[in-house]
Parts: structure tokens; C-alpha cells; sequence
């Protein structure tokens, strides 16, 4: 089952009048999917009518008789006219039948799972007030599902099931050009290609349909005639929601992009596309530089920001800053990142303040570099009493140097260095490779031969070229090396990170331990930042009619401010059991340290710890710091492993605790020298809680060889996953928290 929405209005065309569809979202009720009834409707009414009691009691005899007659008008007021249909009633009351689409299951609770099983049974709902309504014509029901949780196997043995995937190149392209008209055809091609090559990367959300739509719409906005290496950087985050799929994609992108299309070019040659210098780009590479910075900015803002640089130009800096700090910094932490980046990219050069140079009026433009002569200048040799430096001078680029004409030179260097493209440098080693060919695209081969003609026959003239070319190489090396500190050091900082994600925790030493942290820490944020959202819901639910009516006595029984019933909902509760023998040891600190750096949407977090007896260490991480509590249950409870014994502890410990909201999280290698494992006792486990969940940080490859009991444990286990470094422990607490609904 996959949700789709696109197929909805094709098929409401055919169904127009018997349409109903059901949104799914956490926290949906009977209220909101089935009936309400119309509280308000009600009170208003029992306000116009209650001049009409006395005529309603006049001659009642007695109390018995006075309740009798009221009692008719209540049940005036529970009937069909004061009943809000809600999707699920509304279709069973279709005559014809009809569709009824439930959209994104898994974003109920399961809660809701029991309901819309009790009424898709037999297609009928029991009303107290009314009795049982039955279906007229049994609806056709959809469920579609983005399998974001497992549905409970009696909703999934009622239905038949139809996995839609991803489309073909073809079709997509065809969907695309259904949706984004104005797109070229050829770049719609180089479009879907890429798509579909990054859908092949261990990306954890793939990009869908819509996501393909909305890149192309945003190409649109951006006039882009082309598909380079640049734009897509540019733009991947509107095809990729994840921060760590970006950084996959990114490292990934020369092959996918010579893999996905060979129509794809990385990047276009500099006549097929506009120059780097031009505002748009610049301000384009900036923005790179501050998602660099971590400073998010979307496509949206961009687009604010080419405004702004239109608007102000980049002649005034304070302007400038101030314009692009209104458009992009969107609050106190990333005003200050961005002051910080800006000052750092936009350092004042001499190019921005032209003087008069010594050959030059002042306010003349400089010669571009791609205006110098590039051939050898031929002939250096002076003819008797003449300056051997004389058949030199003509060189733009000598007469430059010579004359220390700072703005020439600052502009000429700024020119190659965007013609070389030093803004995609990302290693430190690039620093020489990039030196080169800004030096090529100057013109310095042409000084380099008339120096080596110098240098028998003319020592002094050879002294002062080679003078001048070393100035010159010091400038740009300078100019490479500013780029690198701006361009590449987050992205090597990044890299980093990234690389020390997929270590294997086992292999981590004491000098990578404080990068780890932080790195654990920035992941545990972004986590409690998704999942911690708040739960309470205003204005859904059912009606609190006692304190609505209370709450009314102030206004004549008007209820001018119903109150509504919220379910309190409890967080799951998660037992850790952690095997701390030596082989494993490690990979057991790390996952105590990443749960209980989650407190914040996790505070239900039991831990316990085993190498052969078992012993809860909650306690410890309550009082101490977790580093410190850590090394502690190393201490006590290392030793050699027995699975058996420890599960045996468990069960005496805490089994009776464990509850259907109790998630059971185990650490271990299942290697039990041979001993008996018990898997009993972990059945029991299983049969009592919500979920089991066996992390392995051994390979895949090495379950069930040896003493290994793996493929016995994972019988009894609702899911076993190889976890063995930072990025894989990420994605299991985040599946943990997506599915705790």
C-alpha cells in the first residue's frame, strides 16, 4: 500500500458524487473519522426552546409525568438531524456504494486500527442514542500506506494488498511534463535520470514523484537551461528531505551524475552558461558557503535573496549585509552565523576600492585576463643599450606586475579564479592543481619562456621576471587559499562527520572520542527536534460537555468557549539490555549514551546491563554522568557472556513491568559460549511487550556461525538489525520514535 495522492482527482471524475476520503493523522478518533455529535446545535436550541418548558409541563401530574414529556423532547435532540456524519458514516450512508479512500493509514494510532476494524467488519456502527445504522451499500475502501509503521496483521489479512513503485524514466518524464509544462523536454530527461540514479543510494527517504515535480518547478523559477554540478548542489534539498541524504548525494554526485544521464555534463563548459561572476552566481555560491555554515536556507530564499541583490547591488557591503540578513537569517543563532560567514566570504579586496594605477587614469577598467595575450611573447632578446626587459612590455600581464597595478591584478586574479571554478575546491591537497590553472588562465606560461630565455643570456632580466612571477604566484595562492578556508572547510568538516558515522564504534579511538560526541550530540538533537513535537490537539476530539456548559453559565448557558476532551497519551517506555563482556563493550556505551541523550522524548528509559548475571543500572545514569556511569557498569558487570542466565535475570527483575507501550531493546553478539540461550524466556519477552528489537554489531555474514545464536534469537524477536557504528544507531532510534505512535 503506498499513498499517492496524485490518482485521487483522475478517479474523483469518475466518482464525483460518491467520493469520501479520509485523511489519517495522529491522534484521529471515532469523533473526527465516524460521528460527533452537534453540541452546539444542541445547547442553542435547548437556549430558544426553554421558553416553551411551561407550556411543555402545564398539567403534568407529578414528577413521573413532568420527566415522561421532557423525555420526548431529548430525544428530539438525539436524532439523525443533530448527527455530524463524519467520513466513515458518510459513506456507509452512500445508496450507490460508492469509494471510500483512507489515506495514510499508518499515521494513526493503533488505537484507530481497532476502530476502523470493528466497523469494516460488518459495515455498520452502533450508536447509543440511535441504535445500529447499518451500510445501505457496502462502500469499495482504499487504504493506502507510506509504510512508515507496520499495521497490525488483522487489518493487513482484511485487505489485498498492491505495492505501487517507483515509475519508469519514461513515465515519470511524461508525469513531469504533465505537471511542469515549462520545463524543456531535454532537461526534463537529464532531470528524471538523475532521480532515478540517486533513488539507488542507501538514502533513508528516496525521492517520490511529488519531490521530482517539485525540483522541476523550482528549476523553472531558477531559468535553468542545464543540469550542472553546481545547480544540483544548489538545489538537492528540495529533492532530498534529510540532512544526511544531502551529504550522501553530495559525495556521490560526479557518478551519479555521469551514471544517472550522459546528457548531464559536471558542470557545462564556461561558453554554454553564464559566467561566474555575474551577481546571480556569486550570491548562488554564497549561499552554498552558508549551508556550509549549517545555516539553513531553502530554494525560497534564495530566490528572496537574488531580490535583495538586485535591489542593492554589491557596491555598498553594509547594505548588502544588512538586505541578505533580512532575507536568510531566520533567528538570533543564525543571524549571528551569517554575520560571521559574510564578513568572512566578502572580505574587502583591492578590487573594490580602484585606485589610479601608474599607467592608467583612474576609474579605466582593467584589462580581463581573458583579454591578455596567452602566446609566448617571442623574441626577449634587447638589441644593443635597450632594456632587456623592453621586448617584455605589451604583456598585459608583465605591465601589470611591473607597474604593481593592484586593481588590474586583483580583477584578473578574480576572473581566473572563477573561470577555474576554485569555489568547488573541497581538499586541502586541490590547493597546487588549483594554483596552476589560475596561473594558465593569467597568461604566466608566456613570462615562464622569456624567463627561461633570460636566464644565459640575461641573469638581472631573469631575476626580475622570475621576481615578478613569484609575486604573483604568492597573490594567487593567497586567493586559493582564502577559497579553501571558505569553501572547503565545512565541507571537510562534513566529511569528516560523515566518514566517522559509518566507523564501526569498536575501531574508535581516544583522540576521534570528542568529535563522536558532538556528533552523537547533533544527531540526538535533530531527533528530539522531529520526534519531540507537541501532542495536544486543540479544537479536535470529543466534546467535555460538562465543562462546556459549565464555562457557559457566565453567558446564559451560550457556549461561546466549548471545551474538548484530551487523551492523555504516554510515551513508550524502552528497556535496554546491553551485554558489557568485552567484545561488545563498546557498542553497548554508545547506545546508552545515544538513548539517554534523548531524554527529552524518551524519559521512560530503563537500562540494564549483563555479561553473565544481569542488573538494572538506571539508577547510575540518573545520579552520574553518563561517561561516568558508564565506566562503572563496565566494571561491575564485565565478564564472560551467558544469554541464558541474563534473560532469567530479567524475567525475575522486571517481566512483570513490561506492558504492550514497553519496547525491549537488546545489544548483543548472541555468542554464548556454547551455552543454553533461553530463547523461551525471550519468547515471553516478546509475547508481553510492544516490541523486541536484537542489535547485532557483528556483520551479517558471522550470524550463526560459531557459538553464534542468531538464527535461533531472531525467531522470537520483532526485528534484529546489524548495528555497528553511529549512522545505523541513528536510524534505528529513529524508526523507534516514528513507530512509538
Amino acid at each position: 500500500m503506498s499513498a499517492k495522492p496524485s490518482w485521487q482527482k483522475p478517479a474523483r471524475r469518475s466518482w464525483i458524487d460518491l467520493w469520501v476520503r479520509l485523511q489519517c493523522y495522529e491522534g484521529l478518533d471515532e469523533s473526527k473519522a465516524l460521528y460527533e455529535w452537534k453540541y452546539g446545535k444542541q445547547l442553542l436550541y435547548t437556549q430558544l426552546l426553554k421558553e416553551q418548558l411551561g407550556d411543555v409541563l402545564e398539567g403534568a401530574q407529578g414528577l413521573s409525568e413532568s420527566m415522561s414529556r421532557l423525555r420526548q423532547f431529548g430525544d428530539v435532540f438525539y436524532s439523525e438531524d443533530f448527527l455530524e456524519s463524519r467520513p466513515l458514516l458518510k459513506a456507509m450512508g452512500e445508496e450507490r456504494g460508492g469509494v471510500l479512500l483512507i489515506d495514510e493509514i499508518d499515521k494513526a494510532d493503533f488505537e484507530f486500527e481497532s476502530l476502523l476494524l470493528e466497523v469494516l467488519s460488518d459495515f455498520q456502527v452502533s450508536i447509543p442514542e440511535l441504535g445500529t445504522i447499518h451500510a445501505q451499500s457496502k462502500p469499495l475502501v482504499f487504504l493506502t500506506s507510506n509504510d512508515t509503521r507496520d499495521l497490525s496483521d488483522a487489518l493487513k489479512r482484511r485487505c489485498l494488498h498492491l505495492h505501487i513503485p517507483f515509475p519508469s524514466v519514461e513515465l515519470e518524464a511524461r508525469i513531469v511534463a504533465s505537471r511542469v509544462p515549462d520545463l524543456a523536454q531535454s532537461m526534463t530527461e537529464q532531470l528524471v535520470r538523475f532521480v532515478h540514479a540517486i533513488r539507488s543510494l542507501d538514502l533513508k527517504k528516496a525521492p517520490a514523484i511529488s519531490e521530482t515535480v517539485d525540483w522541476a518547478k523550482s528549476l523553472v523559477l531558477l531559468h535553468a537551461r542545464d543540469l550542472d554540478g553546481a545547480l544540483v548542489r544548489d538545489t538537492l534539498n528540495v529533492l532530498l528531505k534529510y540532512e544526511e541524504d544531502i551529504q550522501t548525494a553530495e559525495g556521490q554526485l560526479p557518478k551519479l551524475m555521469m551514471d544517472g544521464n550522459r546528457l548531464i555534463t559536471m558542470p557545462s563548459p564556461p561558453e554554454a552558461q553564464a559566467t561566474p561572476s555575474t551577481s546571480s552566481d556569486q550570491l548562488l555560491a554564497f549561499v552554498h558557503y552558508l549551508r556550509g555554515k549549517k545555516i539553513p536556507v531553502s530554494p525560497a530564499d534564495t530566490l528572496d535573496a537574488i531580490e535583495v541583490v538586485e535591489l542593492t547591488g554589491y557596491a555598498d557591503k553594509t547594505l548588502l549585509k544588512n538586505g541578505l540578513a533580512a532575507a536568510l537569517a531566520k533567528s538570533q543563532h543564525d543571524l549571528q552565523l551569517f554575520e560571521a560567514a559574510f564578513d568572512d566570504y566578502f572580505q574587502p579586496t583591492t578590487s573594490e576600492t580602484p585606485r589610479e594605477s601608474s599607467d592608467g587614469p583612474s576609474g579605466e577598467t582593467p584589462t580581463s585576463p581573458v583579454d591578455w595575450p596567452a602566446e609566448p611573447i617571442g623574441e626577449a632578446t634587447a638589441q644593443p643599450n635597450q632594456d632587456p626587459l623592453e621586448g617584455l612590455r605589451g604583456n598585459a600581464l608583465f605591465d601589470a606586475l611591473e607597474s604593481n597595478d593592484e586593481t588590474a591584478l586583483s580583477v584578473a586574479i578574480e576572473t581566473a579564479a572563477a573561470d577555474a571554478k576554485v569555489e568547488e575546491i573541497s581538499l586541502f591537497t586541490q590547493r597546487g592543481q588549483y594554483v596552476r590553472k589560475i596561473l594558465d588562465a593569467l597568461g604566466d606560461e608566456a613570462l615562464r619562456e622569456a624567463a627561461i630565455e633570460f636566464e644565459q643570456s640575461e641573469p638581472a632580466a631573469f631575476e626580475a621576471v622570475q621576481a615578478l612571477r613569484e609575486q604573483l604566484r604568492e597573490r594567487v595562492r593567497d586567493r586559493v587559499e582564502r577559497a579553501y578556508l571558505i569553501h572547503a572547510s565545512a565541507a571537510t568538516e562534513d566529511l569528516l562527520d560523515e566518514s566517522l558515522s559509518k566507523l564501526k564504534l569498536g575501531n574508535i579511538d581516544h583522540s576521534q572520542m570528542a568529535r563522536l560526541k558532538r556528533l552523537m550530540d547533533r544527531m540526538a538533537r535533530k531527533l528530539a527536534a522531529r520526534h519531540g513535537r507537541r501532542r495536544r490537539r486543540y479544537r479536535r476530539g470529543k466534546l467535555h460537555v460538562a465543562e462546556t456548559v459549565r464555562r457557559a453559565i457566565p453567558t446564559d448557558g451560550v457556549p461561546f468557549h466549548p471545551r474538548w476532551r484530551r487523551t492523555e497519551r504516554k510515551r513508550p517506555q524502552i528497556m535496554a539490555i546491553c551485554d558489557v563482556s568485552g567484545s561488545v563493550a563498546a557498542y553497548a556505551k554508545f547506545l546508552l549514551m545515544f538513548l539517554y541523550a534523548l531524554q527529552d522524548v524518551l524519559p521512560r528509559t530503563r537500562s540494564f546491563a549483563f555479561s553473565a548475571a544481569l542488573g538494572e543500572v538506571s539508577e547510575l545514569f540518573a545520579t552520574l554522568p553518563v561517561e561516568e556511569a558508564i565506566e562503572r557498569v563496565n566494571l561491575k558487570y564485565g565478564g564472560a557472556t551467558d544469554y541464558g542466565r541474563a534473560l532469567q535475570d530479567f524475567t525475575d527483575l522486571a517481566l512483570a513491568e513490561v506492558n504492550r507501550a514497553t519496547t525491549v531493546i537488546i545489544l548483543g553478539d548472541a555468542r554464548n559460549n556454547q551455552a543454553d540461550p533461553r530463547v523461551e524466556l525471550l519468547a515471553e519477552i516478546k509475547a508481553r511487550s510492544r516490541q523486541v528489537i536484537w542489535l547485532n554489531p557483528e556483520s551479517t555474514r558471522l550470524w550463526g556461525t560459531g557459538d553464534s545464536e542468531m538464527p535461533l534469537i531472531k525467531k522470537h524477536c520483532h526485528l534484529v538489525k546489524e548495528c555497528n557504528n553511529l549512522k545505523q544507531l541513528e536510524r534505528i532510534i529513529d524508526k523507534l520514535l516514528s513507530d512509538r505512535r
